[in-house]
């Protein structure tokens, strides 16, 4: 068993992830006439769908779809639904819930794949089944054998006579090209007509009976303008029967020429039968219009369902992508915060550095000056610069605009400290502190320092001079 049903996890884009620009979504029914088709069929619980990739389309190849799917089906035991999607462009994202190969995500997070159908034959979409054929075959044969009517008449000019043939009943696969021809043949056999006689006239097929009545009756209607006589005139056409009614009017009948008649039947039994046929085909193209709403319907709703589906995602994925960018966009805040401290510690240590290289030759430079150590040997005031601490240089400190640079004393004995701060326009600015104790801590800070220290230490007790910068 088959049916054409809606497909689980569908999914359908339209433009909005095919490229830079966006696209309108517009919920319309399927258009039976697009160039192109996909289809796929599934059975029910299955992630996997058979898919027959892009074809050509007509109007029936969805059928074609649906009979091949029907047939597998029932050689493998398998309960299958199928559906076809017509279009004339699709976007990247949605051919990909339909073509061989691929796999997609549906609403529920279920991931479906679609592999190639086994069942299709070659041109698949655009041959006939065997079903079709049959089909045609049947309704060629319906039309051979539906019921046509001839009615001729023909005009004498030589006699003024008008001749006119009863309706002769056949069916559509026996009505000659020209029956004319038949019909003149059988006047000049009657000798009606002379070979040299110039005749005019016709032969109408009509459909049905009425109709054929109906041109009978014209041509035997009593003309004023018309001076010659009506002679009505039996004749035979191959495989044709004498249709009933064929006494209306006219003048002179000739007889004795035409097949016998089979039984007539009465005016009400045709009248009945013509209006059953007419119901009948009322009824047949009332359920075809039924059918094809109901096609539509039913694809109008998936692609409503389709729709809802997608305007959900896309608010899904939208909110994924605004949290992902937030995200990232702290991440790199965050690196960048990073950095610029990894920037303003390495610019601080080299800051000390630079500092401390001055201070020792700024020290260096004094105790030559005073002759304050003796070459190979080092002073305790040397020592006490060594155990003393680097300046600690904190901005705002106490105060705003406040430079506080700060020591410690790593000696084991009390020393004197000199701290100086370069300041942005009066130079140096420096401060002294006498016996710091051992591990004791000292600061000295100034307002529009520029942060670059001078520090020197001695032993308390010490005869040398402390240091300046200057």
């Amino acid at each position: 068993m088959i049916r054409r049903a809606l497909l689980p996890g569908a999914v359908l884009y339209a433009g909005c992830l095919a490229g830079p620009a966006s696209a309108q979504y517009v919920l319309a029914f399927q258009d039976y006439n697009a160039p192109h088709i996909m289809c796929k069929a599934w059975e029910r619980g299955s992630n996997t769908f058979l898919a027959s990739g892009e074809a050509p389309n007509e109007r029936p190849s969805g059928e074609r779809f649906g009979y091949y799917a029907k047939k597998y089906g029932e050689e493998t035991g398998k309960d299958l639904n199928y559906d076809c999607e017509r279009f004339e462009n699709i976007t990247p994202d949605f051919r990909r819930t339909w073509e061989p190969g691929e796999t997609y995500q549906g609403d529920s997070g279920d991931t479906y794949t679609l592999a190639k159908a086994p069942f299709l034959p070659d041109n698949w979409s655009t041959t006939p089944t065997p079903d079709e054929i049959e089909r045609e075959a049947a309704q060629k044969k319906a039309e051979a054998n539906a019921p046509r009517w001839v009615v001729c008449s023909t005009y004498d000019r030589a006699a003024n006579m008008r001749y006119v043939g009863i309706v002769i009943e056949t069916v559509a696969a026996k009505v000659p090209d020209e029956p004319s021809e038949q019909w003149v043949a059988a006047l000049r056999a009657k000798k009606l007509l002379r070979s040299s006689s110039e005749a005019t006239g016709e032969c109408k097929v009509e459909n049905t009976a009425d109709a054929a009545q109906s041109r009978r009756a014209d041509y035997l209607k009593f003309d004023p303008d018309f001076s010659g006589s009506i002679q009505q005139v039996h004749w035979a056409l191959p495989g044709g029967t004498v249709a009933e009614a064929n006494d209306a009017g006219g003048s002179n009948e000739e007889t004795g020429s035409a097949e016998p008649a089979p039984p007539k039947k009465s005016a009400a039994e045709i009248a009945a039968e013509e209006r059953a046929a007419r119901e009948a085909q009322r009824e047949a193209e009332f359920k075809a219009k039924q059918d094809e709403y109901e096609r539509q319907l039913v694809d109008r709703e998936r692609r409503v369902e389709e729709f809802n589906r997608l305007t959900a995602e896309m608010e899904r994925q939208k909110e994924a992508n605004r949290l992902e960018a937030e995200q990232q966009l702290a991440d790199y805040q965050k690196k960048m915060s990073e950095h610029s401290e990894q920037i303003r510690q390495h610019d601080a240590d080299v800051a000390a550095y630079e500092r401390q290289v001055a201070a020792t030759k700024l020290r260096k430079d004094f105790d030559e000056r005073n002759g304050l150590k003796s070459k190979g040997e080092a002073s305790t005031d040397d020592d006490a610069n060594r155990c003393v601490s680097s300046a600690e240089v904190k901005q705002n400190a106490s105060f705003t605009g406040n430079t506080g640079a700060s020591i410690v004393n790593g000696c084991g004995k009390p020393v004197d400290v000199r701290v100086c701060l370069m300041t942005e326009s009066k130079g140096w600015n420096c401060g002294v502190q006498w016996g710091v104790a051992p591990q004791g801590t000292w600061s000295y800070s100034s307002f529009h320092a520029t942060g670059q220290v001078f520090v020197d230490a001695r032993t308390t007790g010490s005869s040398r001079p402390l240091a300046t910068p200057n």
